[in-house]
């Protein structure tokens, strides 16, 4: 059995091959955790369907989006520079501010881009979010600690 993301599973919810690829992640680097059977992603195919909290609605958007924008070009399971430049504009209008300083974006793709092929795959997309979503954390975090002195 093979859901949607490429993993292999045996009906038990058990890993099959242990060289495969969790949600991106290396299986060796996160199997101490996997105390729970791997997701069906079966909304991807059923739009109508809701997942059942906010956290895993999030990160079925997050898959989306990544899919929404690598099927437009070239390689559907990469996300080209075009395609990510696209993403940012439509998807983090508030992080660029409608506009992407280009030196900042070489930087931050080459970065990102581990197997230097000059694309995103999901994995290194994944770890874009991981990253953005750290500097939110940080960023509120500040603004917390600013409100909690001014009292």
């Amino acid at each position: 059995m093979q859901n949607r993301l490429g993993g292999k599973w045996d009906q038990k919810g058990e890993r099959k091959d242990p060289k495969d690829l969790i949600w991106g992640i290396k299986a060796e680097a996160v199997s101490p955790l996997l105390l729970f059977s791997p997701p069906s992603f079966s909304y991807l195919s059923q739009p109508e369907s809701k997942m059942e909290t906010p956290l895993e609605e999030a990160l079925g958007v997050m898959v989306e989006t990544f899919y929404k924008y690598s099927a437009k070009e070239g390689d559907r399971y990469k996300l080209n520079k075009t395609e990510m430049k696209e993403l940012l504009l439509a998807e983090m209008p508030n992080f660029v501010k409608g506009k992407i300083n280009e030196r900042g974006f070489e930087f931050l793709m080459e970065k990102l881009d581990d197997n230097e092929d000059e694309e995103l795959d999901f994995q290194e997309y994944a770890v874009f979010l991981a990253l953005t979503a750290s500097l939110c954390y940080e960023f509120f975090q500040e603004c917390a600690d600013e409100s909690n002195r001014k009292l």
